[in-house]
């Protein structure tokens, strides 16, 4: 196989040729047009015609559906041999990769900035990297879903144009992790997390900057969480909190102007109170029944108050709103209860007004956990519960999130049971448990936990 592709190497045009020494420097497992556009610098059509005379020359592999293309298994060891090459008789060509390398990664930049926008807009950004290669013909996708389905699928070499770029350019590394947040939110990918946090960490780490730190921090801390790692939970968010007590203090604030100074103090003051909202959800997810659930309510209630003093966005306080309902459920107290579904319905409003179909979903099951709690003091409506859940369900459903798809048929599952539909109640709490599972979520065994309990109950 290699002498066959050396000697489709050695009968290229010369122009050909070049295009052939500057791809292989990509590393990834497929090539398409955005990729190969970015290495060449060049219109999307340009690169797509030289991807397909390198494949004519059996060079690549066509690796279709979605126009990708698969290098055969000798790449890279044409690859080092490029490299050699450049070395010897070609020095400008390891510039030119060095080069190429960058717009790469600026591409997947432009992408997922795309996809962010689409998924989560007017999400605060905490970098602020100007990229110097824009894609001219960025395909720019309308349906949420499907650019998620695309960042999943090009995961492997988003990251490795990130890490291919974290020593020498941090803040492009730092940009291209930030924008994945939709897709880490939405998708969770769990088994990816801890290498993409660490990454995360390292370039915050070498950018210099605290700030970038303290949102790597937060991020980790946020996965380690809801992982059920509440100790490193703590240990992130805490370091966090910390460094965006240093971002507001008078030291830092010394060293800039006075513009600048009330930014950071506004921006420390507002993530603070996220970070303290992150701390009451693992409070909570921590047990200690009633009397944590008060402590988070408290710290819920606090950061709920910072968000309306310092004019947050309607999105950050709906999400504290949400999440303040949740704490007043565990407590159990009839009047937070009651306070509770006025929340619930404030909070579903607020999100339907954006909208944010995401997070719509995660306040249709709140509201739906609403009517089951006023259903166990004798107040609730069955009915009205099981339409939340059903509606959460299918819009989850639609948006491809199986976290949420999940957690809203567990509601479902709770509603079956209370009508006495046990069947309907299985089958439901086996299909979250498969959601779950495929993402390698923490909540399969406390669902699988419900479902021994159903089937004993069914059998009893």
């Amino acid at each position: 196989m290699l002498d066959t592709v050396e000697t489709a190497v050695a009968e290229l045009p010369e122009d050909t040729l070049q295009v052939y020494l500057l791809l292989v420097c990509w590393a990834g497992d497929v090539l398409d047009g955005g990729i190969a556009a970015a290495i060449l610098n060049c219109p999307l059509e340009q690169a797509e015609t030289q991807l397909g005379i390198l494949a004519a020359a059996q060079l690549l592999v066509d690796a279709t559906p979605n126009d990708w293309y698969r290098p055969h298994e000798v790449f890279d060891d044409q690859r080092r041999r490029a490299g050699e090459t450049a070395n010897e008789d070609l020095p400008e060509l390891e510039t030119q990769h060095a080069l190429a390398t960058r717009r790469i990664a600026e591409y997947f930049l432009a992408r997922l900035s795309a996809v962010d926008e689409l998924v989560t807009p007017g999400r605060l950004r905490l970098d602020n990297y100007v990229a110097d290669y824009r894609p001219t013909d960025l395909t720019l996708v309308q349906d949420r879903a499907t650019a998620l389905d695309w960042a999943e699928q090009q995961l492997d070499n988003i990251l490795l144009a990130a890490h291919a770029v974290h020593h020498l350019l941090p803040p492009l590394c730092f940009a291209v992790l930030e924008r994945l947040w939709p897709v880490l939110v939405e998708r969770k990918l769990y088994p990816q997390r801890p290498a993409i946090d660490e990454l995360f960490m390292v370039t915050a780490g070498l950018a210099g900057d605290e700030v970038l730190l303290a949102e790597a921090m937060k991020r980790k801390g946020m996965h380690l969480r809801s992982a059920g790692d509440f100790d490193g939970a703590r240990q992130q968010l805490g370091m966090a909190l910390k460094l965006w007590g240093d971002v507001g203090s008078v030291e830092v604030r010394r060293r800039v102007s006075a513009e600048r100074t009330i930014q950071q103090r506004a921006l420390a003051t507002e993530q603070q109170a996220l970070i303290t909202e992150q701390l009451a959800l693992l409070r909570l997810a921590e047990g200690g029944g009633p009397g944590a659930a008060a402590d988070a309510v408290a710290m819920l209630r606090g950061c709920w108050q910072s968000h309306l003093d310092s004019g947050a966005s309607a999105r950050t306080i709906a999400l504290v709103l949400n999440n303040l309902v949740t704490a007043m459920l565990v407590t159990g107290q009839v009047a937070e209860i009651d306070q509770a579904a006025g929340f619930a319905d404030q909070a579903l409003q607020m999100l339907n007004a954006i909208p944010d179909t995401f997070n719509i979903a995660r306040a249709l099951t709140t509201c739906a956990r609403v009517q089951l709690a006023l259903d166990d003091q004798g107040r609730g409506n069955l009915r009205h519960a099981a339409a939340y859940a059903a509606d959460a369900a299918d819009l989850a459903l639609t948006l491809r999130a199986p976290s949420e798809t999940a957690a809203a048929q567990r509601v479902q599952a709770n509603v079956a049971r209370r009508r006495g539909d046990h069947a309907r109640a299985q089958g439901l709490l086996e299909e979250a448990i498969r959601q779950f599972e495929a993402i390698g979520s923490p909540a399969a065994p406390a669902v699988r936990a419900e479902l021994t309990a159903l089937r004993a109950e069914i059998t009893s």
